[in-house]
């Protein structure tokens, strides 16, 4: 129905025809008036020579009366087109917007306790929740919790402890025999008792979420914001229905294809839509045409103003949004889009805003618990588990990548994680499963490892939970290469071989960097001259090895996947694999892992230049790749006796990087003698109690080098900083201003 009134509107554009005749010139002079016989002549059945007078009447000398009645006029035939649809749309969302103030207006007259108990009494029923408006609302005087569901209140609350005792006092009740002499009486108290519990439950949010004194203001509006063509539009969403890809599953996820049509109808005609719609409209339309632009290079040129007129309508939707935002499952939907978005354009502060209220709404509507969906059915519990889920995921990542706590503590879900055929017919349903329990691994690395906290643990009690988080991440990982053949048979239906392919690489990827992690966070053996254990060498060795797979598989005509993997995957977590390499590098000179570093530097040199991130890990890698160099070659030389301006540059590019106190400044020890030992089969230093002695000192004054569990905070932050420097714009002047100006050629 829907697609039939755009395309019916669509058409209004052309002049429409008019009924046959309408326009011809007979038809501009009025038409003549034919008499009727007179009302003498009609009511004595004779023949009326329909004169004025008539013969009959004027023998018979009488009023010639006659009823003069014009030709019925052709009716012009009414189209249901936009224009009605609009109108009726705009009634609906008045008559609702009435509906709520009438509601919000009978809550505020009830503002006694003893009033609003009386009425519940009397009435027989607890209120209703008050029905979510669709239109904008006025949040900057009163704060609606225009929700899906009641708030959902822990049971620590004084409203679950009432409940209990409630319910304590029914069964007691009920084995307890009461005199009927007192049972009115004690019935009419339990009533009330019920009654009272029944409206703290129902009305605490609501109270809660208003300022009494607040004067209302109007909202932002998007009606003079440009949409891309109706026509194309159309277009793009009957193909998706016809044959959905992974863009078209993302969105139908978020508002299902056949409700997204009426979505957009809504935000293109209706003079008042809300935020969340808004948002959703845009998002959808963003990844359609920018799937679209993709699939179609030769109308790139036509189709970059639509795209860039969605994405412009998005950020100024995500900009304007309140502090106040309605807990609504759309609102939820609007928030992840948004989330989505701020993290394909490498705002990750952006997107822990959005993620954060979302997790917030979520927490509200009780969409962690399972308690609180045991009444919904199947299709209800699966879209709350859907959005819920994708706000864990996100949540959980960007407090890994931030460094910052969770809002989403482990122990206050109950919702099970679903399974790999849970979300079908999602074609990466298999992979959803495996992505939870990633992101919480990712929620646990910085909580138990390298949170403030956690590094002052016992040696023993971080290797239990390093130990621990390895062999989850290894788990995760065989069930990957273990999924079963209708799964990723299914997945290849739906989504095609390559984007498959792609999804299982940099899932790979993904979790062999964050084993690296997980591994730097382990002390190094006591008499071992190397800062990271051998299993956090060989997973970053790994994970730089596979990026060379996936690079390869990008070369292959799969560039438009080259954005997705560096916001998704490089800049979703820490990516630490080519700083452990790095600093293995700077500490035993080995020549096979600079080779790894220049290869590294050499694909992300050959990638196209998309995105300013992008840009900016490739100068920064580029840059820690050159002082590797240069420092194999100033520590391969015979080194001087003193401090040289070699060893101060190097200090001085290390320092604008990140890296502090690496031992080349002047008045600090010489660190010549490391290098004079002997070199093993595998690279690493043979050295003497010298040798010893230095590295001792070393790992005190520098939290780069030290294995002390104690220094992993510093670390992590600098490493944050590093990867901080990536999402800056200003990367190169930041750099030159921090090392002086100072560059390696």
């Amino acid at each position: 129905m829907a697609a039939e009134l755009w395309a019916e509107a669509a058409a209004k554009a052309s002049p429409q025809r008019q009924d046959e005749g309408s326009d011809s010139p007979a038809h501009d002079s009025p038409a003549p008036i034919i008499r009727r016989a007179c009302d003498a002549c009609r009511t004595r059945k004779i023949r009326c020579d329909r004169k004025s007078p008539c013969s009959y009447c004027s023998q018979a000398k009488i009023p010639c009366i006659q009823a003069n009645t014009r030709p019925k006029e052709k009716r012009t035939r009414i189209l249901l087109s936009a224009q009605y649809e609009r109108k009726i749309d705009v009634i609906d969302s008045r008559l609702e917007e009435v509906t709520r103030l009438l509601e919000e207006l009978q809550t505020n007259l009830a503002t006694p306790a003893v009033h609003a108990i009386q009425t519940i009494g009397s009435s027989g029923s607890s209120p209703r929740p008050p029905i979510p408006a669709s239109s904008s609302a006025h949040f900057g005087h009163v704060v609606r919790r225009a929700s899906d569901s009641p708030a959902i209140q822990g049971e620590s609350t004084l409203a679950a402890h009432s409940v209990f005792a409630n319910e304590f006092l029914q069964g007691a009740v009920q084995t307890d025999a009461i005199p009927d002499s007192s049972n009115i009486e004690f019935r009419d108290a339990l009533s009330s008792l019920h009654h009272v519990v029944d409206s703290m439950n129902q009305q605490n949010g609501a109270n809660d979420m208003s300022y009494p004194d607040a004067h209302p203001v109007e909202c932002v509006s998007f009606r003079g914001n440009e949409l891309p063509p109706m026509k194309l539009t159309v277009a793009l969403i009957r193909a998706a229905k016809a044959a959905p890809t992974e863009m078209a599953t993302m969105i139908h996820e978020f508002s299902p294809l056949e409700n997204f049509s009426e979505l957009c109808l809504h935000v293109y005609f209706s003079e008042n839509y809300s935020q969340a719609d808004f948002i959703t409209a845009n998002a959808g339309l963003l990844y359609l045409y920018t799937e679209y632009m993709a699939r179609t290079p030769e109308k790139e040129d036509e189709i970059i103003p639509y795209v860039e007129m969605c994405r412009a309508n998005l950020q100024t939707a995500l900009a304007n949004l309140p502090l106040h935002v309605p807990a609504t499952s759309r609102m939820i939907g609007a928030l992840l889009l948004g989330s989505f978005h701020a993290i394909d354009i490498s705002r990750p502060s952006l997107c822990w805003t959005l993620v954060s209220k979302a997790s917030e709404l979520c927490q509200t509507l009780g969409y962690h618990q399972s308690s609180s969906m045991k009444n919904d059915d199947a299709k209800t519990i699966r879209r709350k588990s859907f959005l819920f889920w994708n706000v864990y995921m996100i949540e959980k990542s960007l407090s890994l990548r931030l460094g910052r706590a969770s809002t989403i503590p482990d122990w206050a879900v109950t919702v099970s994680i679903p399974g790999m055929e849970d979300f079908y017919p999602n074609p990466l349903s298999p992979y959803i499963s495996l992505w939870i329990r990633t992101a919480k691994c990712q929620g646990s690395i910085y909580e138990i490892l390298f949170s403030p906290n956690s590094v002052l643990q016992p040696d023993h009690v971080r290797e239990s939970r390093v130990q621990s988080l390895a062999n989850d991440l290894t788990e995760i990982r065989s069930e990957q290469y273990g999924m079963s053949s209708k799964l990723v048979n299914k997945m290849v239906e739906k989504i095609g071989k390559p984007m498959s392919k792609f999804t299982f690489i940099t899932d790979d990827i993904l979790r062999l960097s964050l084993l690296t992690l997980v591994y730097r966070a382990s002390r190094s053996p006591l008499k071992k001259h190397t800062t990271f254990i051998p299993e956090c060498i060989e997973a970053a060795r790994a994970t730089l090895e596979r990026h060379q797979d996936c690079m390869k598989f990008l070369e292959q005509s799969h560039a438009s996947y080259y954005s997705a993997y560096v916001q998704w995957t490089l800049l979703y977590a820490p990516f630490v694999p080519f700083i452990v390499v790095f600093c293995q590098v700077i500490e035993t000179r080995d020549e096979m892992d600079l080779a790894r570093l220049e290869s590294f530097i050499n694909s992300m040199d050959s990638a196209p230049p998309v995105l300013d991130a992008a840009a900016n890990m490739y100068r920064l890698f580029h840059a820690l790749y050159k002082v590797a160099v240069r420092y194999i070659e100033f520590r391969n030389s015979t080194p001087p006796a003193g401090p040289t301006k070699t060893g101060a540059q190097l200090n001085n590019c290390l320092n604008a990087l990140g890296f502090t106190n690496v031992g080349l400044e002047a008045g600090q020890q010489d660190t010549s003698g490391m290098f004079q030992g002997q070199i093993d089969s595998t690279g690493s230093f043979m050295g003497d109690d010298a040798i010893d002695s230095f590295m001792e000192g070393q790992q005190e004054i520098n939290p780069i080098w030290t294995s002390d569990p104690a220094q992993l905070d510093g670390w992590f932050n600098n490493n944050n900083q590093v990867m901080e420097f990536i999402e800056q714009t200003s990367f190169d002047s930041h750099l030159d201003e921090r090392s002086g100006g100072t560059q390696l050629e």
